[in-house]
């Protein structure tokens, strides 16, 4: 399952999300909501959602501070822009904030569980990116400590440095 937290000022948005999309029906749970940035923030470290998806424009803290704030504290997060406004500006800079999708207001079910389904996609590729990476590391030690057995075990026997390094 994951986890998506929902941030956006219009209750009606909120509660749209909530009823009409086929949370049941999918590997998606919607785990929390707040209706701005400052609210959303503290839930966020406790809830520890996979996906996040903010309004661009709230009052007290905007979908962009949101958007850094997050990025640089819980950068395992991805995060979805949901925004009544087609301004390339706003979208630039969510892009340089890391965001991974952007879409306008209204947004129907069918098109945020496409967008959800891709964010999971990437979400299991990253794991298993992850896995590899540390299998990798470990087989690296393993084959260090090998090495360093190898090498005393050589030097201990009296054998020459420089035909246990040919070897």
């Amino acid at each position: 399952m994951y986890k998506v937290f929902l941030v956006d000022d219009e209750i009606v948005v909120r509660e749209g999300i909530r009823s009409n999309f086929p949370w049941e029906e999918t590997d998606f749970v919607l785990a929390g909501e707040a209706p701005d940035g400052e609210i959303a923030l503290s839930m966020l470290q406790d809830v520890k959602p996979d996906i996040l998806i903010t309004d661009i424009r709230m009052p007290f803290m905007d979908g962009l501070e949101l958007c850094r704030q997050v990025s640089r504290s819980m950068p395992w997060i991805y995060i979805v822009i949901l925004s009544g406004y087609d301004d390339f500006a706003y979208a630039r800079e969510a892009i340089s904030l890391g965001v991974k999708e952007y879409l306008l207001k209204p947004v129907s079910g069918q098109e945020l569980r496409s967008v959800l389904e891709r964010i999971a996609l990437r979400i299991q590729e990253d794991k298993r990116q992850q896995a590899s990476l540390i299998a990798y590391r470990e087989q690296m030690a393993s084959s260090k400590r090998y090495l360093k057995e190898k090498l005393l075990t050589e030097l201990y026997a009296g054998a020459s440095v420089d035909r246990v390094m040919r070897s």
